[in-house]
């Protein structure tokens, strides 16, 4: 588990983990910034990671991924490179950490890191959101109706 104040890297540190495994993603998927260009160092130089680590198995891996290039560089523990073992796909890269585990990057993004989510409502929404708060705020109670209250006083 990896927790800590806001603003202390959790997120920088889930994203790597993800990218390491699968590759950084060029996609926005509706956030500002992709999480490629988020990541991208901002003055020439390697942009880049590793990280090793153990399956269940007791099988010992270490990743190398140059974060520009589609496929990383996958080592086992005696520091043979392996990766031609596993499949190479033209749009997604080296397949190695799915076929180790079953765990795609959905899956894992789903079940192993866990984002803050924004809150996103649309206008009639947020509207109804303030006029509850508001009713909280000045009766303590977050369903009061002004409407029906001026329709009882008529």
């Amino acid at each position: 588990m990896v927790y800590g104040e806001n603003e202390s890297g959790k997120s920088t540190l889930l994203d790597f983990f993800s990218s390491i495994f699968y590759g950084a993603n060029k996609n926005k998927n509706g956030k500002e910034m992709s999480n490629f260009d988020k990541y991208t160092p901002w003055e020439e130089g390697e942009y880049s990671g590793k990280i090793s680590y153990e399956l269940d198995n007791g099988k010992e891996f270490e990743v190398y991924r140059n974060f520009a290039k589609k496929s990383p560089k996958i080592f086992d523990k005696n520091a043979n490179d392996i990766s031609k073992e596993f499949t190479i796909d033209k749009a997604e890269g080296n397949k190695f950490f799915y076929e180790q585990t079953k765990v795609d990057e959905q899956l894992f993004n789903m079940s192993m890191v866990i984002h803050q989510q924004e809150v996103k409502l649309d206008s009639k929404s947020q509207n109804i959101l303030v006029q509850k708060a508001s009713n909280i705020m000045l009766t303590g109670e977050d369903n009061v109706s002004y409407q029906k209250v001026f329709r009882k006083i008529k």
